[in-house]
């Protein structure tokens, strides 16, 4: 199911009785531990395998990134969620800061921003994206957008 179906994103876990409902109620937990992290790896093999493509698609998009924290696997890098719930890494520095309309500065990336990202490198689970700007109000995106995206291809000094 999980090869035709193609979910973006699935909660896996083993399954445990659960007090106060029907099952454990009327059941009775006979599938051993050993078989039931096989079943787990399994579904997690196959849902990894078929993120990779998924996320193939998503190369050179545009995507509105909220910063949730320090990478754990590289300090230097922010992660978080794009506006479909993917998550995304980005260099940790300075990207153009969208105020008033306008690009004034350059500021340093921050948790809790919103950062307009385009996606370089899909990975089975993560997106490795390029920060193209910082939004200072989440609903500068929709009314900026085209402005926004202009930037993708200019660098960041040419912008402020």
């Amino acid at each position: 199911m999980l090869r035709e179906v193609k979910y973006d994103n699935a909660f896996l876990f083993m399954y445990s009785m659960r007090e106060k409902t029907h099952a454990h109620r009327n059941y009775m937990d006979d599938v051993p531990k050993k078989k039931k992290k096989a079943r787990l790896q399994k579904m997690i093999d196959v849902f990894t395998e078929t993120q990779r493509p998924l996320n193939q698609k998503e190369l050179n998009q545009t995507h509105l990134l909220l910063i949730e924290n320090t990478s754990k696997k590289d300090q230097n890098k922010w992660i978080g969620k794009t506006d479909n719930f993917k998550k995304a890494v980005v260099e940790k520095g300075k990207a153009p800061f969208l105020q008033n309309g306008s690009f004034e500065k350059m500021k340093e990336i921050e948790l809790g921003d919103y950062v307009v990202a385009q996606v370089e490198v899909a990975g089975a689970r993560t997106l490795g994206c390029r920060p193209i700007a910082i939004l200072s109000k989440l609903s500068d995106y929709s009314k900026f957008e085209s402005k926004i995206l202009e930037l993708r291809d200019k660098k960041a000094e040419q912008v402020c």
